[in-house]
């Protein structure tokens, strides 16, 4: 941990020397799934639908002389599913993004995702005894395009955490995971950019 934590902020020194750092807000629609592993019930599995939801927040940016930069931001992001009923899923999102410029309109992106389940819900009422775990861990990869000052971007999160914590075991004896997938859509704004 503390090597990784060397690492990150040797990155960020090199980075902030003749860099551009921005400070903005985005938004988007987030298209989410929860996909469960190592087990499959036929009798609930084929109703699990695409679920649509939001997310919005800010991020601060870093881009260097390079082609490398680096993201962090922070979101209230809707997830879950659609299955017998909406389920709900409302997270708090830190992505931190590690950016690589492919040209001067495109740039790629991937890191780590920590989410922090704020809410489970449905029509019928609180989830939250049921959609359990609280910390959602997973990776993110997106590509931006920029249009001006502005950028539209897509994103996928795969989420390695099983959302619920006690979901029982295979017929093989390993545990199952009920896992967020979420692809986004989304238009990122600086609202202040400074050249250091």
């Amino acid at each position: 941990m503390r090597q990784s934590g060397l690492f990150l902020f040797c990155l960020l020194t090199a980075l902030a020397a003749d860099a551009q750092i921005s400070l903005g807000v985005k938004a988007g629609l987030n298209l989410s799934d929860v996909v469960v592993n190592n087990s499959y019930n036929p009798d609930v599995e084929p109703g699990y639908q695409i679920k649509a939801g939001f997310h919005a927040g800010m991020f601060a940016a870093i881009q260097g002389a390079n082609s490398l930069g680096f993201a962090a931001e922070l979101l209230y992001s809707s997830k879950g599913v659609r299955a017998l009923n909406v389920i709900n899923l409302h997270y708090v999102a830190v992505p931190l993004l590690l950016r690589y410029h492919i040209n001067e309109k495109f740039f790629g992106e991937i890191g780590p995702e920590i989410g922090y389940l704020v809410n489970a819900n449905s029509r019928h009422g609180n989830l939250n005894s049921t959609w359990d775990n609280k910390v959602d861990i997973g990776l993110d990869v997106g590509l931006q395009y920029k249009l001006g000052k502005l950028s539209c971007g897509l994103r996928f999160n795969a989420g390695f955490s099983s959302v619920i914590r006690n979901s029982g075991t295979s017929p093989q004896g390993e545990p199952i995971r009920y896992q967020n997938r979420v692809g986004q859509f989304f238009i990122a704004i600086p609202v202040t950019e400074v050249m250091h």
